[in-house]
């Protein structure tokens, strides 16, 4: 059987309420994209950044409402 996962949200964002560290982790993967031109930052070159940017916030578990969908994690 498949976990509830509760979402509240408001007019802008969206946000996970007592969601637990691996579902965090799904929705960050699934709301992070590449950075254009991330490979020329002294960053990048260095390898200390991946390249990667998020609409997830961590902490607050927020992100954008324009990006909540009803997603299938099962």
């Amino acid at each position: 059987m498949g976990s509830v996962i509760r979402i509240a949200r408001n007019a802008r964002v969206a946000q996970l309420v007592d969601a637990d560290q691996d579902v965090k982790t799904i929705l960050q993967s699934m709301l992070s994209y590449a950075v254009a031109g991330s490979q020329y930052t002294e960053a990048g070159k260095s390898g200390a950044w991946d390249g990667t940017s998020t609409f997830f916030e961590w902490g607050t578990g927020r992100f954008p409402l324009a990006l909540q969908n009803p997603w299938s994690l099962s």
